[in-house]
């Protein structure tokens, strides 16, 4: 990594690739070049430091929706707020189980019932 490191011409199409904007990556190239200039040593290619800015950018932008995704699985308890954090997949079942249902609290059967 340098000081004046920029994400290669095919970047953008990676952001768009893993869902992110790539006009987002002005605002934490700073960051992402501190973190690994003090990382004294490490070399990586063009490909690989693309791939770890996009993934610094998951991580942003899952901090900034206050939870961490499926970035790693990881749950860290309430946050600042009090507010609890999803817990990952048992959680995100537990959420669509209770999209399925409709407001008496009985399943949504319409689409059920055509395959019965």
């Amino acid at each position: 990594m340098y000081l004046d490191w920029q994400p290669s011409n095919v970047f953008p199409d990676l952001c768009r690739r893993s869902g992110l904007n790539p006009e987002d990556a002005n605002a934490c190239l700073g960051g992402f070049i501190s973190h690994y200039l003090s990382t004294p040593g490490r070399t990586e290619n063009q490909a690989r430091w693309d791939s770890l800015l996009i993934n610094w950018m998951q991580r942003d932008r899952a901090k900034a929706q206050g939870r961490l995704q499926a970035i790693g699985g990881r749950n860290y308890g309430p946050d600042q707020s009090g507010a609890s954090k999803p817990a990952g997949p048992a959680q995100r079942a537990a959420e669509l189980a209770a999209a399925t249902r409709d407001e008496s609290g009985d399943w949504l059967s319409e689409e059920y019932d055509q395959f019965a």
